[in-house]
C-alpha cells in the first residue's frame, strides 16, 4: 500500500522462519509472489519482481542450507525422504478417519520401495493417475469424497485441539478438569462455543467478501489473505488432510470477517442502525 520496500525485510525474514517451521507455509510465499507480479503489472515498478526471486532463493535455499549443514555436522548424506507426491497419493486415497486424511500410505510406499526415493515417486504417481481413472469413471463418488474431505477438515470447530491431546499417553492420572474436557459437559461447552464462533467467522467472512467487490475496496493488498486462504484450501483438498492443519487459516479469516461486520454496523447496506436508532426513541414507560 505504501510502496515502501524496507517493510518487506521483515516479511523476508518471517517468510523464511515459517517455511523452515513449517513447508507447507509455501503457501504463503506463492501468495506473495503473485502479490508481487500483480504488483508490477499494475505499478510499472521492476523491483518488486526482483524481490519475489530473492523470496524464492531465500525460502527455498534455507531448507537446502540446513540439510548440507546437517550432513557437514553428521558426515553423510541424507536421503530426500517422502516427497510432495507420496502425500498427494495419501490425500486421494481413503482412511479410516476420512476421505483424503492419513492413512499410513506414503510412509509404507517409502519403505517397501527400499527408501528409494525414485522408486517410491513413480509408485505414487501410478497409484494417483489410477485414483484420478476412479474418479473420473464415478462422478458421484469424487463428489462424496471431496464433499466429505472438505466438512471434515473445515466444519471441525475444535480442529483436533482436544483430541490431539486425549489420545496421547500421560505420565500421571487426569484430573477431573481433564477428565471433563474429554468425556464431560466442560468438553461440550466447549466444542459447542467452538462451533458457534466458527459458523459466525465463516459467515462473516462470506459477507466481508460480498462487501469488498461490492465496495470496490478489492485490490492485491486486500486479497493477499484470500490468496493464502484459497492456496490452503487447495493443498489440503488434495493433499492429505487433518482439521488441525485448517487451524493456521482461521486467524487470517478475521480481519475479512471483521470488515463484513464494520460494514453491516456502520454501511448503508443495512437498516441495523435504523432499528437501533427507532428503538433508542422509545420512551420508557414507569410503572403506576
Amino acid at each position: 500500500q505504501t510502496s515502501k520496500y524496507i517493510l518487506l525485510l521483515p516479511c523476508a525474514g518471517l517468510l523464511v522462519l515459517a517455511t523452515m517451521a513449517k513447508y507447507n507455509n509455501m503457501i504463503y510465499l506463492v501468495a506473495f509472489v503473485i502479490m508481487l507480479i500483480v504488483h508490477t503489472v499494475k505499478e510499472k515498478k521492476w523491483q518488486s519482481i526482483a524481490f519475489a526471486l530473492a523470496l524464492c532463493v531465500a525460502t527455498v535455499g534455507i531448507s537446502n542450507l540446513i540439510i548440507i549443514s546437517y550432513e557437514s555436522r553428521a558426515n553423510t548424506d541424507l536421503a530426500d525422504g517422502v516427497s510432495q507426491a507420496m502425500y498427494l497419493d495419501m490425500g486421494l486415497n481413503d482412511s479410516y478417519m476420512a476421505p483424503g486424511w492419513y492413512n499410513g500410505l506414503a510412509l509404507e510406499t517409502y519403505k517397501s520401495s527400499n527408501l528409494d526415493n525414485k522408486v517410491a515417486d513413480q509408485r505414487a504417481w501410478s497409484d494417483i493417475k489410477n485414483r484420478l481413472n476412479v474418479f473420473g469413471s464415478n462422478p458421484e463418488y469424487a463428489i462424496d469424497f471431496f464433499g466429505k474431505k472438505i466438512v471434515s477438515q473445515w466444519n471441525e470447530p475444535t480442529f483436533e485441539s482436544i483430541w490431539v491431546s486425549e489420545v496421547k499417553s500421560h505420565s500421571y492420572n487426569v484430573n477431573s478438569i481433564g477428565n471433563g474436557m474429554y468425556n464431560g459437559s466442560l468438553g461440550q461447552f466447549f466444542e459447542l462455543y467452538f462451533n458457534l464462533y466458527i459458523q459466525i467467522l465463516y459467515i462473516l467472512f462470506v459477507i466481508g467478501i460480498y462487501c469488498l467487490f461490492l465496495k470496490r475496496k478489492t485490490n492485491i493488498e486486500t486479497a493477499l489473505l484470500l490468496l493464502v486462504i484459497l492456496g490452503g484450501f487447495g493443498y489440503h483438498l488434495l493433499f492429505e488432510g487433518k482439521s488441525q492443519y485448517i487451524l493456521t487459516y482461521i486467524p487470517l479469516l478475521i480481519p475479512t470477517a471483521a470488515f463484513g461486520m464494520n460494514t453491516i454496523l456502520e454501511g448503508k447496506f443495512t437498516k441495523v442502525k435504523e432499528i437501533v436508532g427507532k428503538l433508542k426513541a422509545i420512551p420508557e414507560t414507569k410503572n403506576a
